[in-house]
């Protein structure tokens, strides 16, 4: 027949797996102001008692000798191999380890060994000073840290890693999600497979990048490479301190230059280009927007609409396949082009032209080749010819001396009709 267990082991049992049996020791220990309370030794003695009434039933005990000792003041350890070393520290469940003052391990092979640490789990490891691991292979090494769920690490102080296969080494980073990286300081990832390395970066989506300080990616496969660059959506790069990419393909590499669309280029300081196929090349402060346009003037070029193209600085294209390749000109309509000696220019219409300085030029296959002229209408050349002064005033003089001319003329005519009445007609 079975001996059976006492009614004091059967209390003690009762308290162990209630949690109630330590902390009820450690008040009486500090009421009685001993270091080593009895009540130690009497959980001791029954606990050692019960092993051996168990070992005598035929059995082994699911509890194994807890230690209780003067050497290491309130430890436990409870399970199976495990090792509590430490004064305060707890180990409970299978292989577990709590080896630093005030340590908890709790689960198969949880390791807490530095001072205030938690493991909980399977194969975590708590090596941080008040720091947590928690769930599965995960590992928190900064002092304050924290790894939750899979594979998670958080290896510098106040770093916060979570969910599966994160990083945060960092420091107070936090990586959230799937295989994210947050590895600069005060770094924040979240997504899957992304990574802040920036000090104060933050990056989330799928594979993205925040490299930059202050950075920020979003998205699929974006960069923000400079300071205080944002990349947002797919393929978008932002590579000077300052700049901005978004949507598709969007490349934004001056500082303090914006891209936004498809396959949008941003490459001079302070440039914006926006829309499709749009490009704001070297240069400072140039601007490109609708489709298929470019800004590639030195300085402050606009090109608007579809196939324009602005080549000068300070000058403007606008309309469909327009082209000025001269400084301060300014050309609209379609198909129209300014060449690049014609600065100061002015074309619009359709298929017109103008070559030289000073031109304007209006109206339907109008081609100006000379400098200051002012040409209107359709299909008309003007080929060196100048006006006195260049100046919209000079097209009213020569109307008058049109006008004057046509008088001369009238009044020839009745002279001619005069003298043949005078002298044929007799």
């Amino acid at each position: 027949m079975k001996n059976p267990l006492s009614p004091k082991v059967v209390v003690v049992r009762a308290l162990l797996l209630s949690g109630l049996a330590l902390p009820l020791c450690i008040a009486s220990s500090i009421s009685t102001n001993t270091p080593a309370s009895p009540c130690f030794q009497v959980l001791n003695d029954l606990l050692e008692e019960s092993g051996k009434v168990s070992a005598q039933n035929g059995r082994t005990s699911s509890v194994s000798s807890s230690l209780f000792s003067n050497a290491v003041q309130y430890a436990l350890s409870a399970g199976v191999n495990n090792r509590a070393t430490s004064e305060g520290s707890t180990s409970l469940g299978i292989g577990s380890s709590s080896s630093a003052r005030g340590s908890f391990a709790s689960g198969v092979f949880a390791n807490a060994a530095a001072e205030g640490a938690s493991s909980f789990g399977g194969g975590t490891d708590a090596t941080g000073v008040l720091s947590a691991a928690l769930g599965t292979y995960t590992r928190a090494s900064g002092v304050s840290s924290m790894a939750t769920n899979v594979g998670s690490e958080a290896t510098s102080d106040a770093s916060f890693a979570a969910n599966l296969l994160t990083k945060a080494t960092g420091i107070a980073s936090s990586s959230f999600g799937k295989q994210t990286i947050a590895s600069g300081d005060y770094a924040n990832a979240f997504g899957e497979r992304s990574e802040a390395r920036g000090r104060s970066s933050m990056v989330s989506g799928e594979r993205n990048r925040a490299n930059g300080r202050a950075s920020v990616a979003s998205g699929l496969l974006s960069l923000a490479q400079g300071a205080g660059s944002f990349a947002q959506g797919l393929l978008a790069q932002s590579y000077g301190s300052g700049g901005f990419a978004s949507g598709i393909m969007a490349r934004s590499f001056g500082e303090g230059s914006g891209a936004l669309g498809i396959s949008s280029f941003a490459a001079g300081l302070s440039s914006f280009a926006n829309g499709l196929n749009v490009r704001a090349n070297l240069g400072i402060a140039n601007f490109a927007s609708g489709a298929n346009s470019q800004a590639s003037g030195r300085l402050a070029s606009a090109a608007f609409n579809l196939n324009t193209t602005a080549g000068g600085s300070a000058s403007a294209s606008f309309g469909n396949g327009t082209l000025t390749k001269a400084e301060t000109s300014f050309v609209i309509g379609r198909n129209n082009a300014i060449e690049v000696n014609a600065s100061n220019s002015f074309v619009g219409g359709e298929n017109s032209i103008a070559y030289d300085a000073n031109s304007f030029v209006f109206g339907k296959n109008v081609v100006s080749r000379g400098e200051n002229n002012a040409v209107f209408g359709g299909t008309v050349y003007a080929d060196n010819f100048k006006l006195s002064k260049g100046t919209f005033g000079d097209i009213g003089k020569m109307a008058d001396r049109i006008n004057e001319l046509v008088r001369v003329a009238q009044n020839l005519n009745d002279r001619v009709t005069e003298i043949e009445l005078k002298y044929i007609g007799k």
